[in-house]
C-alpha cells in the first residue's frame, strides 16, 4: 500500500488511488491521465486509458484496459488456472504451491519436480467504453470488445463482441446495445479518440444525432485527437511514462 506522499504524487500526475491500492513489485502500470484505480491490487504490467475508473478489484493479469471504462467493485481479471486432466487439480504437481514453501518436506518435493504446467492463456484485454458491473470475473484468454457491457456477478469465459451485453455464469449474450449499422458506425468513428472539447455539447442521449455532430466536426477540421500524458506507476511510485 502507498503512503500519503506517494498518493499525492499519483494525483498530481493524473491518477487517483487510495491507501488500499497495491501495485506489486516488478509491475509497471502505464496510465493515460486521468485515471482512477481505487483500492485495486495489480499483479501484472498493463496499460489503462484515460477517464477509466476502477472501484476496486484484483487484476492478476490484464494486458490493457481502454478509455472511458466504468468498472464496478470486486472485479477479478486473469487469475491462474489449474489442470483438470492430471492426477490432481492441485498445483503441488508443478511446484506452484508457494503457500507451503515454509514447510521443509515441500521444499524437497519442489526440488525434485521436472514437470511444468501447460502455458497459460494470454492475459485478458478490455476495450474502450466498457461497463463492467460489480463482482465480475474475467478469465484468461478473454478479449472484451469496445462498448460492451458485462452484468454484475458474471463469469466471462469467452470473448465479448463490441457493444454486446452479457451476463450470467458462464456469461451469455443478453442483447446488443445497438443495431448492427449503428455499431459499425460507432466502431468506424471511434469517438473515444477525441479530446473532451471535441466531445463537448454532443447530444449524448441521441446516438445517431451525436455521431452526426461528431462527424461534422471531423469534416470541418475542428475535431482534435486527444494526446493525454502518460504516467507509469510502480511499487516504488511514479516513473516517467
Amino acid at each position: 500500500m502507498f503512503n500519503k506522499d506517494t498518493l499525492f504524487s499519483f494525483q498530481k500526475h493524473g491518477v487517483l488511488a487510495n491507501e488500499h491500492t497495491v501495485i506489486e513489485k516488478g509491475v509497471r502500470v502505464v496510465c493515460e491521465a486521468p485515471v482512477a484505480i481505487g483500492g485495486t491490487r495489480i499483479r501484472y504490467s498493463m496499460s489503462i486509458g484515460r477517464y477509466t475508473y476502477i472501484r476496486d478489484g484484483y487484476l492478476a493479469s490484464a494486458r490493457s484496459i481502454g478509455r472511458f471504462c466504468s468498472i464496478g467493485p470486486n472485479l477479478r481479471i486473469g487469475e491462474g488456472e489449474h489442470p483438470t486432466d492430471w492426477l490432481s487439480s492441485h498445483p503441488f504437481q508443478y511446484g506452484a504451491a508457494e503457500w507451503f514453501s515454509y514447510w521443509p518436506n515441500h521444499k524437497l518435493h519442489s526440488a525434485a519436480l521436472s514437470r511444468e504446467m501447460k502455458p497459460l492463456a494470454p492475459a485478458p484485454a478490455i476495450g474502450h467504453d466498457v461497463w463492467i458491473g460489480s463482482g465480475v470475473t474475467i478469465m484468461r484468454g478473454v478479449t472484451v470488445g469496445h462498448g460492451a457491457v458485462i452484468g454484475a456477478g458474471a463469469v466471462v469465459t469467452r470473448d465479448v463482441e463490441p457493444y454486446e451485453i452479457v451476463g450470467g455464469i458462464p456469461a451469455k449474450t443478453i442483447r446488443y446495445r445497438f443495431d448492427t449499422a449503428t455499431i459499425e458506425r460507432l466502431l468506424r468513428l471511434q469517438w473515444w479518440q477525441y479530446d473532451m472539447a471535441t466531445l463537448s455539447g454532443l447530444t449524448f442521449e441521441n446516438v445517431s444525432a451525436a455521431m452526426d455532430m461528431l462527424e461534422s466536426r471531423i469534416e470541418q477540421g475542428t475535431a482534435i485527437v486527444a494526446t493525454e500524458k502518460l504516467v507509469a506507476l510502480t511499487a516504488s511510485g511514479v516513473m516517467p511514462g
